[in-house]
Order: structure tokens, then sequence, then C-alpha cells
């Protein structure tokens, strides 16, 4: 491991890939979920940088991409409805 502190919902998210149907029965190792979490944290700032871009606003050309990879990671979380995208 490389000691750097991760966030906590990227040590989460790591986390949550032994718990799914496929990877349930690997047992996990602390060192790959580290290095997960460190992996996720730098996406996790892309991500807080791209939603203050103008490209994801409204009339923004990324905004539809964004629109849909939120609304589906709500809806795995159970947060969302679902999503009603007008994919024109």
């Amino acid at each position: 491991m490389s000691g750097k502190e991760t966030s906590t919902i990227a040590a989460q998210r790591a986390g949550q890939a032994w718990c799914t149907p496929e990877t349930s029965h690997i047992y996990m190792i602390p060192e790959l979920a580290q290095a997960f979490a460190e992996i996720l944290d730098e996406y996790i700032g892309a991500i807080q940088w791209m939603s203050a871009a103008s490209d994801f606003d409204e009339d923004g050309q990324a905004h539809l991409g964004w629109v849909k990879l939120r609304k589906k990671r709500l809806l795995e979380l159970k947060i969302a409805e679902e999503p009603e995208i007008d994919d024109k």
C-alpha cells in the first residue's frame, strides 16, 4: 500500500467489489482494496471538476452523458426513480 489516505466513499466503493454475487466468494485483499480506493479518488476528483464545467450544463455537449451516468448510479443505489431521458 502506498499509505495514501483515501476518502471514505472511495474506500467503501472499493470494498463493494467483493460484495457482488460474482465476487462474494473471493477473500478480500486489503492492499487491492486500497489501490482501488486510490484510483477511485482520482476519478472522484475529476468528476467534481467536471460537474462545475459548462459542458455539463443543461445545454452543454456532455450533459446527456453526465445525466445518464448519474441517474444510472442513483438507480443502482436505489435513490432515484427510472430516469426520463430524451436521447435525441
